[in-house]
């Protein structure tokens, strides 16, 4: 004799716009060439009771660094959430970002510009050339949200 069990599948729709907390782990300078880095759910994501995305669960990030510029401009880093995975494997798109940027030197590069035009008439444009100052991303927490309604089946 042969017992068979079956078990229902529940369906769960992940609503657009739901929130997910992304931890990130590592510092990031904005003269650093990396362009992707894996950020990690912060904890668990529930939906109608159910979790469907667990704590830990792996997150692709875009990274873009701006180096330092002349004239002021300040290093800057931006990290973009790209997508993750629900507990049934499938594969989910979130959206959010967070930016860090350095301090400006602007005001000083255009003001030593402009107030040495009388003093040193030949070298005046030299001062545009002062950059500001490159900045480091360190870890933290990143709210981001769901792009779209998503079903995800629960065994």
């Amino acid at each position: 004799m042969f017992s068979v069990t079956l078990f229902a599948q529940k369906e769960v729709v992940i609503p657009k716009g739901t929130d997910v907390f992304v931890k990130t782990t590592d510092s990031i300078s904005s003269t650093s060439r990396i362009k992707k880095i894996t950020g990690y759910i912060a904890n668990d994501v529930v939906v109608d009771g159910y979790t469907v995305i667990k704590a830990e669960t792996p997150v692709v990030i875009d990274v873009d660094c701006r180096k330092r510029h002349g004239i002021g401009k300040p290093g800057k880093v931006k990290l973009e959430g790209v997508h993750t995975q629900t507990v049934d494997g499938k594969i989910l798109a979130v959206k959010g970002s967070a930016v860090e940027k350095g301090n400006s030197s602007r005001g000083k590069s255009i003001g030593l510009t402009v107030g040495m035009m009388f003093l040193m008439p030949p070298f005046n444009f030299l001062f545009l050339l002062i950059k500001g100052d490159n900045c480091v991303f360190k870890p933290m927490v990143i709210p981001m949200k769901t792009k779209e309604d998503f079903t995800v089946t629960l065994n």
